[in-house]
């Protein structure tokens, strides 16, 4: 069968937490390509651009979608568990949990909102929810780069608020040094430029 959009991998996702104990999503993930019935070929299939596996990448939305609106947890870094509302909903939608599932809460709009400072491509809003049939692919492609851009400010706020004092201390401190090396590498460039060649 062909490999499941990340909506609809959402509610077999979470069910598979419906034992209430904590799982890694490495063995979600596996029991998933096993109850779709994926073969090896389509495991290994890989997005356009050849940087992550279809299915991985479906199952890694699906299960941002769930955590962000309040459904799953994260314990730990890769394990997720059930929360009461991710419970709710499993008993309240027997059939499927989709996108137009979790825009009830208010942390669906939170997520998908624009940041501050954000602006408007062509005329279309790539901070909304919902993109018009009639928008264009550039419209399409900003509105999904958006979101992604978003989910990975999201995912970064939350290990570096995970982090210890001490990691955070040296965090900052490789930030430092990078943006230092930034700034330091273009006038050593310069500095080599100008140098007269040896004539040894």
């Amino acid at each position: 069968m062909p490999i499941p959009d990340f909506q609809t991998l959402m509610r077999p996702l979470l069910a598979e937490y419906a034992g209430g104990e904590e799982r890694p999503i490495s063995e979600v993930r596996a029991a998933l390509a096993n109850s779709f019935e994926l073969t090896e070929e389509e495991l290994a299939e890989r997005l356009p651009s050849g940087l992550a596996r279809t299915f991985d990448n479906r199952v890694g939305w699906a299960t941002t979608y769930l955590y962000r609106v309040g459904l799953l947890t994260r314990p730990r870094r890769s394990v997720y568990e059930i929360t009461d509302r991710g419970r709710d909903v499993l008993a309240v939608n027997p059939q499927r949990v989709d996108l137009s599932v979790l825009s009830q809460f208010p942390e669906f709009a939170q997520f998908r909102k624009p940041s501050s400072g954000r602006t408007k491509s062509r005329g279309v809003d790539v901070g909304t929810t919902d993109v018009t049939e009639t928008a264009t692919p550039e419209e399409r492609i900003g509105s999904a780069y958006q979101e992604l851009r978003e989910a990975l400010i999201a995912e970064l706020r939350d290990r570096i608020s995970a982090v210890s004092p001490t990691a955070f201390e040296d965090l900052v401190l490789h930030v430092l040094g990078a943006m230092a090396m930034v700034r330091t590498i273009p006038e050593l460039g310069r500095a080599v430029a100008a140098t007269p060649a040896s004539t040894a």
